[in-house]
């Protein structure tokens, strides 16, 4: 199913749950308007035919005769049916309906399920919607037989006037009312549908571009991105986030491919010096001194090769696996001092100092790592720098960090070289024009190692002023260091 068939069907379901509402309350509300002006219309004509009757303390007297008796029907032509009966039951007046008949029998019914002190009634039947007053006369004594004290003239005891509607109308109207509703809410449905379908078309219409973009993306062709949509809405930022997955894609797999090249350069280049003297060596007799000094070629090649092959393995291996999880906390100053202790036979050891202020600055971190990226940077330093320079290590507190850095006075780095300065094999042009030897990977895992401790590594450079290279480790909060 896709997006705009899900769409569409969650619109429609809204749109149905809705429209079920209205038209639920729609037609409780006409129900009730029908049923508050059928009363309405009872009560009025209960009022009409009451004030017909002539209420004495000797009885009641039916005098339609002398009153007029307006009895309006309804919007559906319906007339009310009306009855007058005595206490028994007998009917002393009637409309000229001829289907009431039913109504008399009923309304009788009804009037002796009463008590004698019920004035008023009203009840909903199979057919007709009745209301029923009974008109009592003034007097304590009331008779239970009519006794004329006019020839002209009856009084009755008692007298129960009976108004009725019949149903049908009403229930036809309602009738109508629900197929209105029906036809209407289908009809709206129809348009809804058709029109939801191509607005969800025309709105998804983009994502569809982009898919079909997407799909045209091929490594052959590494230039191509998806269009953005114009609209500046989501779908924008979701092509902008697309194209830039792609652009780092783009650049780990350039970045990877020359990674490949450089290292397969590198790796060849000390087996092929490794081969050639191996070979040489092999095809006569040598002395134990020419042997020797094949031997001490073949293992500074060896050497060479193996630093080489673990500085690959350690720029592989992932995020998560370069983060050591033996971290502890110590004061930095103090084991910079005692770390440079291990450069003691070195030949520029004499040329390295410490500078800065020897306060106390605790960290979290792990020693051996930070050992290594020092090792690099101070290797570096000494590589690139002339023998008698300083080499200066500073301790820096920043805020909630440490900055160490290592400068030197030597060749320095062109600025059109920084920006690649830690890319794997990359050599400056100083570096290749003095070729102090080196592999080009020492300041790319220093980086790594950098970043692995939770720092950064940073340098500022100089062409023949020479370079200082900054790491920022994060200071221990709340902790002491042994």
């Amino acid at each position: 199913m896709t997006l705009a068939t899900r769409l569409l069907l969650f619109y429609l379901g809204s749109l149905i749950v809705l429209l079920a509402g209205f038209s639920t309350t729609l037609y409780f509300v006409v129900q009730n308007y029908l049923q508050r002006q059928s009363n309405e219309r009872l009560e009025a004509a209960l009022n009409t035919l009451g004030a017909a009757a002539e209420v004495t303390p000797e009885g009641v007297e039916w005098e339609p005769n002398e009153r007029t008796l307006r009895i309006v029907s309804g919007p559906e032509g319906d007339r009310i049916a009306w009855l007058v009966t005595d206490g028994e039951g007998r009917v002393v007046a009637r409309s000229e309906r001829p289907d009431s008949d039913d109504l008399l029998t009923e309304a009788a019914g009804r009037f002796r399920e009463t008590t004698d002190d019920t004035k008023q009634l009203h009840w909903r039947g199979e057919r007709w919607q009745a209301g029923q007053r009974c008109i009592l006369p003034t007097g304590a004594a009331v008779l239970h037989e009519p006794k004329p004290v006019d020839p002209k003239e009856i009084r009755f005891p008692i007298l129960v006037i009976t108004t009725a509607l019949p149903l049908d109308p009403t229930r036809a109207i309602l009738r109508r009312l629900i197929l209105v509703l029906a036809l209407v809410s289908a009809g709206v449905l129809i348009i809804a549908a058709l029109a939801g379908r191509s607005v969800c078309r025309r709105a998804l219409r983009p994502v569809q571009n982009m898919a079909a973009d997407a799909r045209m993306v091929d490594p052959s062709d590494p230039d191509r991105r998806i269009a953005l949509p114009s609209s500046g809405d989501e779908l924008n930022d979701l092509g902008l986030a697309f194209n830039g997955l792609i652009d780092r894609l783009q650049e780990s797999s350039e970045r990877q491919r020359r990674f490949t090249g450089d290292a397969s350069h590198q790796l060849r280049t000390p087996l092929a010096a490794l081969m050639g003297q191996i070979e040489i060596a092999l095809r006569r007799e040598r002395t134990t001194d020419q042997y020797r000094d094949v031997l001490n070629g073949a293992h500074s090649n060896a050497a060479r090769l193996q630093r080489i092959i673990e500085s690959l393995l350690y720029l592989t291996r992932a995020d998560s696996e370069a983060l050591l999880p033996d971290s502890q906390t110590f004061d930095l100053a103090r084991w910079l001092r005692e770390h440079l202790l291990t450069w003691s036979q070195h030949a520029r050891y004499a040329d390295i100092r410490i500078a800065g202020s020897e306060a106390p600055i605790p960290v979290t971190s792990h020693p051996i790592l930070l050992g290594e990226l020092v090792n690099i940077l101070l290797d570096n330093a000494c590589r690139y720098s002339p023998a008698g320079s300083d080499i200066t290590m500073t301790l820096i507190r920043m805020g909630s960090s440490v900055r160490l850095q290592v400068a030197d006075g030597g060749m320095g780095i062109s600025e059109s070289d920084l920006t690649h300065l830690f890319t794997p094999f990359f050599r400056s042009s100083e570096a290749l024009r003095v070729n102090k030897g080196g592999v080009g990977l020492g300041l790319s895992i220093a980086r790594r190692l950098a970043a692995a401790l939770g720092g950064s590594l940073s340098t500022t450079s100089r062409v023949a002023h020479g370079s200082c290279f900054a790491v920022s480790i994060p200071v221990a909060q709340g902790e002491n260091p042994p």
